[in-house]
């Protein structure tokens, strides 16, 4: 009988001190943002947006495409491509029959407040490289181009249509690093760009 009690007795001891064991080891491990195997925190977005600014007192339509990875439903972070639509005409060219192609592309991070609200706030930043360069009806002009760094942060108005679609509306301020190309210079290409657009994810 005294045996069957000190089987017991190290059965319970044991189950006790595995109990212990894993709670602590539960409670050492790391903290991380995403746990393993689990992707609730993550998201994903697409947006494409118009934009309309003006360089070298020309008025200019834009369109522009973001892709990135949405964290904890505020923080985005992906990639940008945008380009000019129209055939923009700069006030200081003197030659005839030539235009002027814009496009841009790099990085972005954006953050939002109560992105859960009907209506909302966003603020992105966009860093990375423009390009400017002269083109006739046949193509290139042969007048070279011109590449810069550029930094544009935006305010957005957002709201929420559906689950997975939000408008947006706002603007942004284009800040172009050192540059001259013809009889522009950074200062010609920098710019207010008011823009307009829909976010297509899962947030």
């Amino acid at each position: 009988m005294n045996v069957k009690i000190f089987k017991a007795g190290i059965v319970c001891l044991v189950s006790c001190l595995l109990s212990v064991s894993l709670k602590a080891q539960n409670e050492n491990e790391d903290r991380t943002l995403f746990k393993s195997g689990n992707f609730e925190n993550l998201g994903v977005m697409l947006a494409p947006s118009y934009g309309y600014t003006r360089m070298d007192g020309t008025g200019v339509s834009l369109a522009n495409i973001r892709a990135g990875v949405i964290v904890q439903e505020k923080f985005t972070f992906g990639a940008f491509y945008g380009f000019s639509l129209n055939d923009i005409d700069p006030e200081s060219e003197t030659v005839n029959g030539i235009y002027m192609d814009f496009r841009s592309y790099g990085g972005f991070a954006e953050y939002t407040i109560r992105p859960s609200e009907l209506i909302h706030f966003s603020f992105p930043l966009f860093i990375g490289a423009g390009e400017v360069e002269m083109d006739n009806d046949e193509g290139s002009a042969g007048l070279g181009e011109e590449n810069f760094f550029l930094v544009e942060p935006g305010a957005l108005l957002e709201i929420n249509l559906h689950k997975y679609v939000r408008f947006n509306i706002g603007a942004s301020y284009r800040f172009v690093g050192d540059m001259s190309y013809r009889n522009m210079s950074s200062s010609d290409i920098s710019g207010l760009t008011g823009q307009v657009g829909l976010k297509f994810g899962v947030f």
